[in-house]
C-alpha cells in the first residue's frame, strides 16, 4: 500500500500562501491569503474575532508545546492547536499569528475567550484533527496556489 504523506508537511506548514483574488492577496514577494476565506471554505466556527477575519495569513505551525510555538512560529502565522487556555492568546500576541485554530471540537475557556478579545486575537475551532485540518488547509492553499500558477 502506497501512503501519500503530502499533506505530512503537517507539522510545520510554513508555506507561501496564494493568489491574487477572493481572499488571496500577494504580499512581500509572497502569496497570502486572508482568515475569511479560510473560515468559509473549511467551514471553521469562529469564536471571536469576526471582525478581524481580513488578515492576511502568511504561514502555519501546528504545535501543542508553548515553548516550541514560541520558539518556531513566525508573524502572521495561522496557529493550530489543542489547547485551550488562556496562555495560548498570550503566544499568539506575543508572536503576532494571524490567528488560532482549534482542533477536535475544542471550545476555549472562558477566561481565554475574554483574553483573545482583548488581545484582538482570532480564535476558530473545527472538529478535525490537527493533521486533517493542516491537510484541508494545504490543500485548499495548494490548489489555489496551482491556479495562480497557470493564470498569464
Amino acid at each position: 500500500m502506497q501512503v501519500d504523506l503530502k499533506p505530512a508537511a503537517l507539522c510545520l506548514f510554513n508555506y507561501a500562501l496564494l493568489n491574487k483574488s477572493g481572499g488571496f492577496a500577494k504580499e512581500r514577494n509572497r502569496l497570502t491569503m486572508d482568515l475569511d476565506t479560510i473560515v468559509r471554505f473549511l467551514n471553521l466556527k469562529v469564536f471571536c474575532g469576526v471582525d478581524r477575519l481580513q488578515r492576511q495569513v502568511l504561514g502555519g505551525y501546528t504545535g501543542d508545546l508553548l515553548s516550541d510555538v514560541m520558539a518556531n512560529s513566525k508573524e502572521g502565522d495561522l496557529w493550530i492547536t489543542r489547547q485551550v487556555h488562556q496562555n495560548i492568546i498570550a503566544v499568539a500576541s506575543l508572536k503576532e499569528h494571524a490567528g488560532i485554530v482549534l482542533v477536535q471540537g475544542a471550545e476555549p475557556a472562558k477566561d481565554t475567550l475574554v483574553k483573545a478579545i482583548e488581545e484582538n486575537i482570532p480564535v476558530m475551532s473545527t472538529d478535525l484533527s490537527g493533521f486533517q485540518i493542516v491537510g484541508k488547509i494545504y490543500n485548499l492553499i495548494n490548489t489555489k496556489n496551482d491556479i495562480a500558477a497557470s493564470e498569464p
